[in-house]
């Protein structure tokens, strides 16, 4: 069986993306907006590649490559992404939702999960699990923002 053509993939990108959008923040709220904005920007399917069987996912910035993810399976190029997209909107939505004694992580990655899980439940797990293997080599940090801000008044008097 062959894989998708890109044609076909984006066009199962846009659906998923679409679903996204529509049922991400059905409240409103603090950083609601921007969050929605933000996810309504990524509507790109720009950087995806198709060489032979394979799809490459190719990130760039001011035109050099960084990082080339490579697979032949459909689903885990639709998963990286709506995983990047997710995460873009997660910090914005932490930064209008921050809490001094948390690391900013601990919403980022829990509203990340959420929103993978509006569209695919395996998703989610699997955002968990790579969450706790980032964890693993660098545990949150809660209380470092609210610990600076004491300091730094002490150091002001």
């Amino acid at each position: 069986m062959s894989s998708p053509s890109l044609k076909a993939l984006a066009s199962r990108f846009y659906r998923l993306h679409a679903r996204l959008v529509a049922n991400a923040y059905p409240e409103p709220g603090p950083g609601v907006v921007e969050a929605k904005k933000r996810l309504s920007q990524g509507r790109s399917f720009s950087g995806i590649e198709r060489v032979g069987n394979s799809y490459h996912y190719v990130l760039s910035e001011r035109g050099q490559e960084f990082e080339r993810r490579v697979t032949e399976d459909s689903d885990r190029i639709l998963y990286w992404l709506i995983a990047d997209l997710t995460f873009s909107a997660a910090t914005v939505y932490e930064l209008h939702n921050r809490r001094a004694d948390q690391d900013c992580r601990r919403q980022i990655f829990a509203e990340q999960q959420r929103l993978l899980g509006l569209l695919r439940p395996d998703w989610e797990d699997e955002m968990r699990e790579e969450t706790a293997e980032i964890l693993n080599r660098a545990p949150f940090n809660d209380g470092l923002l609210g610990n600076l801000k004491s300091f730094l008044r002490e150091l002001k008097s």
